[in-house]
């Protein structure tokens, strides 16, 4: 490939973690009261719709029959469509509440999380390396336990839940945007049970409104950046795209801050040991790609 597709891919690449980084602003914008789930619903209900305009354009939506006539497959996609709706809704639900750092250190520890669950699940063989990152992943998260008197729940509800998404999809060999479309649309019935109970109690916040606005667009705010990611993963190594998706976790933590979160000392600590941790693993994975 030559050096101007090369360049192409990593600008496409910072673009789409740039704006999923931004997720938090985004999601601010919706008033207080609203409830996290029904900010959820309505990012499902509006993501299939833009997939599925997406899929008809580029005459892709054969895909979705193919994969909803397997029995396994299908299966396996309500689990991971379950697996990625939990991890959406922990995101809104921190942003709401005034945890974006919580967020960040969820996000930070993911990967970590996903090399745990590699090893456990998938017998996977890890490095020693991996062992003391994934140790001092444990030694942070008890260290939140001690200063805060509980487990930080988002935080682990974010990093596991997507994590464990990781793994299912592992398994499956399947085009990602007609998967995508699957997850989403199996859920689709409860979201819309959901929001038709919303309508008839009075207590829906969908309408002609700015809060009606950001549900709509909360599809394609969910959608272009997987887009964007798909060009540049066919422009740039998979290995620079992984040292590049920590800009997303970076910025939920300097939003925190920038929002009046606090960034008490104990916090401080947990970071850097997974950030050393990161470093570690990302390292120790390089020399190996090398070896």
């Amino acid at each position: 490939m030559n050096e101007s597709e090369q360049k192409k891919g990593l600008a496409f690449g910072l673009l789409a973690f740039f704006l999923w980084g931004c997720f938090p602003l985004f999601f601010r914008l919706y008033s207080p009261k609203i409830p996290a789930l029904e900010i959820l619903i309505h990012r499902i209900i509006w993501s299939i719709a833009v997939l599925a305009l997406v899929l008809l354009l580029t005459r892709k939506f054969h895909q979705v029959m193919q994969l909803l006539k397997d029995k396994r497959t299908r299966n396996a996609l309500l689990l991971s469509g379950t697996l990625i709706g939990l991890n959406w809704w922990a995101f809104v639900f921190a942003v709401s509440s005034g945890q974006i750092l919580e967020a960040g250190l969820g996000q930070f520890i993911t990967p970590l999380v996903s090399i745990m669950l590699g090893a456990i699940l998938l017998k996977e063989r890890i490095s020693i390396m991996a062992k003391v990152a994934i140790f001092m992943v444990f030694a942070a998260v008890v260290l939140q336990v001690y200063l805060i008197g509980h487990l930080p729940i988002v935080s682990i509800v974010l990093g596991v839940s997507f994590a464990f998404y990781g793994v299912v999809r592992k398994g499956l060999k399947v085009p990602s945007f007609a998967a995508l479309f699957v997850e989403t649309f199996l859920l689709a019935p409860f979201c819309l049970a959901y929001f038709f109970y919303l309508e008839m109690t009075g207590i829906s916040h969908f309408g002609v409104k700015f809060d009606g606005f950001l549900m709509i667009m909360s599809g394609l705010v969910t959608i272009v950046p997987l887009m964007i990611y798909g060009l540049a993963t066919t422009r740039v190594n998979l290995n620079v795209l992984g040292f590049m998706q920590y800009l997303i976790p970076t910025m939920s933590v300097g939003l925190g801050i920038y929002f009046g979160e606090e960034l008490s000392s104990g916090k401080l600590i947990s970071f850097v040991l997974i950030w050393i941790a990161l470093a570690l693993v990302s390292v120790d994975g390089v020399k190996r790609k090398k070896g």
